[in-house]
């Protein structure tokens, strides 16, 4: 019984999320198709009544709209005894008072004027990523809710901004980053968003929904890991109740909820030890590219050669081209050469570490 019912919710859930699909896009009756399955399957499915409210509130018919609370209504009463929940009552009001606005449908050529960019500025240059950064960017044209996983150091959050930042104009009500990594108490959570987003008096759920409910922007939810499970539940909550809203994250793990598209992002390329590529080849390496930036930075005169390319490589490949690690290594050629530090590095992260 219980994997049949856990399979129907998954159903149910990524029809949800194909009438949102559908509604970015205008397309009205795909979207209304979508959720009348899911009323179907569940007729007292509050965010599919919503979302059909936001439909025909888009195509004109207003008063279909407001039936549709009725119905909602209806359903809740006779299948749990229950009302609608403040996110639908809202929503009723909105239409009834003819003030719902609805957002237009995303495109990659808004004007960037339109724009609101809250992330961070990087202090580094960006290096590399291209395939990446493209692979990403298509998820997100048809996705609001996307993890990037992979190992600690590997550049997760950097990616992100700096990927977000080539398409913020896809989200003009504005682009945020939320840094969970300090975060030591679930209770948290809320209040560390709301901080983010400028609006510390809405520390509630709800208070969030109906902030970021009409929004077209992106969040980045980042360092998640250790707090994968209220994550989860409060990405799954936003993206089905703030239909305009998409969430970025990166953690260790995937999230593991309906909707949800993972991308694992590797390590930097690195060169082959055995090789013995020329300069202007290893150069074009992207782990080789970072290693020099960062070296260059405290060492200015710092020249890949021929004679330093083998002790490069080496520090590259036993470092598996994780980015932070690179750039750990190439900070101490203010003390050692590059052969010093590939001799170094069976004692690897005291010397990277240490003061």
């Amino acid at each position: 019984f219980q994997p049949r019912e856990a399979l129907r919710q998954t159903f149910l859930d990524l029809l949800v999320e194909l009438a949102g699909i559908h509604e970015q896009r205008k397309e009205i009756t795909l979207g209304v198709n979508a959720l009348k399955q899911v009323l179907a399957l569940d007729p007292a499915h509050e965010v599919a009544h919503t979302g059909l409210m936001r439909l025909y509130a888009q195509a004109g018919m207003r008063q279909q709209a407001l039936r549709q609370y009725q119905i909602l209504q209806n359903s809740l009463m006779a299948e749990l005894d229950a009302e609608p929940g403040p996110f639908a009552h809202r929503l009723y009001e909105s239409i009834s008072a003819g003030t719902y606005l609805p957002h237009p449908a995303r495109s990659d050529s808004l004007p960037s004027t339109r724009a609101i960019n809250h992330l961070p500025v990087e202090l580094t240059r960006f290096i590399g990523r291209e395939k990446e950064m493209r692979e990403i960017v298509d998820l997100l044209r048809a996705n609001r809710l996307v993890t990037l996983t992979g190992s600690g150091g590997v550049g997760k959050t950097r990616l992100a901004i700096y990927m977000v930042k080539t398409i913020q104009d896809r989200y003009p009500d504005g682009c945020w980053l939320i840094d969970f990594a300090p975060l030591t108490h679930v209770k948290r959570i809320y209040p560390l968003i709301a901080e983010a987003l400028g609006v510390s008096n809405r520390t509630s759920l709800d208070d969030l929904t109906d902030f970021l409910f009409t929004k077209q922007a992106l969040l980045i939810f980042d360092n998640c890991e250790h707090i994968v499970d209220p994550i989860a539940e409060l990405s799954l909550e936003l993206v089905r109740s703030c239909p305009y809203l998409t969430l970025l994250v990166t953690s260790r793990e995937s999230l593991n909820v309906a909707g949800e598209i993972t991308y694992y992002v590797p390590s930097l390329v690195i060169p082959d030890p055995q090789a013995n590529a020329p300069v202007e080849l290893l150069i074009l390496i992207e782990s080789v590219a970072l290693f020099l930036d960062r070296a260059k930075a405290v060492v200015p005169s710092f020249q890949l050669t021929s004679q330093s390319a083998a002790a490069v490589s080496s520090i590259l490949c036993r470092l598996d081209g994780i980015p932070l690690a690179i750039e750990l290594a190439a900070a101490r050629l203010s003390m050692l050469n590059v052969e010093e530090i590939a001799g170094q590095l069976d004692n690897m992260f005291s010397l990277l570490t240490r003061n």
